[in-house]
């Protein structure tokens, strides 16, 4: 072998070399832009959603503090109305966060977190019952005494 086809040879290895390197170094790129990207497509969307949840629960709590507080009818209709509509805003989210479930344990989180809501539900039936009975100081009571049960789910 001559000299010059020496050195077409190893501008040929380097040039591979290169391009190996190359291909090697853009598959590893794309790679890592694929798991970083998923917290932008997944987990911050997710946590928007709870955050949502969270904040629609400090509403309806609200809400049932304002139930509580007034003797009007006229005004215990709308905080019913404002607690509807709440519970509609964090069911709906629920809902919507369930279909960005990426595993098993979120799924054992959320239906955790939904019997808490159920159980929250059915505490605040009650206490909305005796307010509209006019009965606030026992409906407060309950409240106070079912805070925990409340908490749970936000």
């Amino acid at each position: 072998m001559n000299l010059s086809k020496q050195l077409y040879m190893m501008i040929f290895i380097m040039l591979l070399g290169i391009s190996g390197v190359f291909f090697i170094g853009f598959t590893k790129m794309n790679t890592v832009y694929e798991e970083t990207n998923y917290a932008n497509v997944n987990s911050l969307p997710s946590i928007n959603l709870l955050n949502e949840v969270m904040q629609n629960g400090y509403r309806l709590r609200l809400n049932i503090w304002e139930h509580i507080s007034t003797e009007d009818t006229q005004s215990m209709k709308k905080s019913e109305e404002a607690i509807q509509k709440v519970k509609q805003n964090i069911d709906k989210s629920l809902s919507t966060y369930e279909t960005m479930l990426s595993n098993d344990e979120d799924k054992a989180l959320l239906n955790k977190d939904k019997e808490a809501l159920a159980k929250a539900y059915t505490i605040l039936e009650n206490i909305m019952k005796l307010s509209s009975e006019n009965k606030n100081q026992e409906a407060a009571k309950m409240l106070n005494a079912n805070r925990p049960s409340l908490l749970a789910f936000t």
